[in-house]
């Protein structure tokens, strides 16, 4: 086969597998989720369990009312991430709450929506996820590492590597694990 042409069948197919894509085929459902009231000691260990950057904030009925970045953790106390504090910093971990250091109403997508236009939205906003709703209802969160893992997948040229887990990480050893510290 001609060269060109072949690059053109690659570059059409490529295209149209990205415009078919949605949110919901490429965002993460087992979301970490806190209460408004959860301190700041049960977000890092919502962190910490679910191997993620960002943890949705929830209130009693499920409603999505804020989200929390890692950055936002460093932000009110910088050393949160260490095992030994002091006890001014434990107390900060015991008594800050996520209502205050979360992002209120932040921006969202649905599932139904294409990727590309979420990927845009988030690289245009600065932002590292988007919590994914239906009907109002939390149903998981499209974070950049889903937006890069679509990217390499969709790439007939450089298909992903074989091995899914983080680098120096047995395969199969990042399990979700769901969030009960809801206030």
């Amino acid at each position: 086969m001609d060269p060109k042409l072949l690059s053109e069948v690659v570059m059409s197919t490529t295209r149209r597998a990205r415009a078919e894509q949605l949110v919901a085929d490429w965002m993460t459902t087992a979301v970490a989720t806190v209460g408004p009231r959860a301190t700041l000691r049960e977000v890092v260990d919502a962190f910490r369990a679910m191997h993620v950057r960002h943890v949705c904030v929830v209130d009693a009925s499920g409603r999505l009312v804020g989200i929390v970045a890692e950055r936002d953790v460093s932000r009110v106390l910088p050393s949160a991430w260490q095992e030994d504090l002091t006890g001014a910093q434990a107390r900060i971990m015991a008594t800050s709450r996520a209502e205050r250091f979360m992002t209120p109403t932040p921006l969202v997508t649905h599932a139904q929506l294409p990727l590309a236009a979420a990927r845009k939205r988030m690289l245009y906003c600065s932002i590292g996820a988007l919590p994914v709703l239906e009907s109002g209802r939390l149903v998981g969160i499209l974070t950049s590492a889903d937006c890069l893992r679509a990217r390499t997948q969709a790439d007939p040229i450089h298909p992903p590597p074989a091995r899914s887990s983080p680098a120096g990480m047995p395969a199969g050893s990042l399990s979700a694990v769901s969030s009960e510290a809801r206030s």
